[in-house]
């Protein structure tokens, strides 16, 4: 609540001047949810805000609750809940408490490399990452991984080789981003050179002009000095 109110009084502003109506004010409310990043059961759909103006009518603000958990890759891309993507591990927390089987690892795997990592590398190719927040992302889910998981032996072996395998890939990525982004660097400077070097050739026709037409004046001047001497002879 402190920072949708924060939000909020950011964009106070006054009214249009209206000279059939008094001076006025406006506010906007920005889209709030209260979001879950664990699992919850009987989760409740709203949370109730009354707002209350003294003497007059309350109003009831219905605030959603969002299951983080319950959220497929397409709805965490189309809802831009992307950056909350490292804490989908936090899905799997109970069950490898419960239990360290062959099924529970096969099961973080796959949500490591398919629900996290393929939802990441989908969206920065889409253009809704750019490579730093891709980075950044990488470095908070592995760094929430190792935090939850380290500790069980039946999969650390397994999520070294993961992480390590992951962290070659973006290795590899930053090469290909970095080789792009030489390239298009290199296409403006080139589009700089050829942009100047036209002006330079419109400059110097301009003079060639401005040298012909100097040239026809000087003898234009000359012409005229040798008939007022023919005629000062005469």
């Amino acid at each position: 609540m402190d920072y949708g109110l924060g939000q909020t009084l950011r964009t106070f502003h006054d009214l249009p001047e209206n000279p059939k109506e008094d001076k006025g004010w406006e506010i906007t409310f920005p889209r709030q949810h209260v979001i879950y990043l664990d699992k919850k059961p009987n989760l409740p759909k709203y949370y109730p805000v009354i707002i209350r103006f003294q003497g007059e009518a309350d109003y009831i603000h219905k605030i959603p609750a969002l299951p983080f958990q319950d959220k497929g890759p397409n709805e965490i891309r189309e809802q831009n809940l992307i950056i909350l993507l490292p804490f989908k591990l936090l899905s799997l927390r109970k069950d490898f408490e419960k239990e360290r089987s062959k099924e529970n690892v096969e099961r973080l795997i796959k949500l490591y490399q398919d629900d996290r990592i393929g939802v990441i590398k989908h969206a920065y190719e889409l253009g809704q990452l750019t490579g730093r927040d891709r980075d950044t992302l990488e470095l908070m889910t592995n760094t929430l991984l190792r935090h939850l998981y380290d500790k069980y032996e039946e999969i650390k072996e397994e999520l070294m080789k993961m992480m390590y395998d992951q962290s070659l890939g973006l290795d590899i990525d930053r090469v290909y981003d970095e080789n792009d982004e030489m390239k298009e660097a290199l296409a403006e400077k080139n589009a700089i050179i050829a942009e100047k070097d036209s002006v330079i050739a419109e400059m110097h026709s301009a003079l060639t002009e401005k040298d012909a037409a100097l040239a026809e004046k000087d003898e234009e001047i000359r012409l005229l000095k040798e008939k007022l001497d023919s005629g000062n002879r005469l």
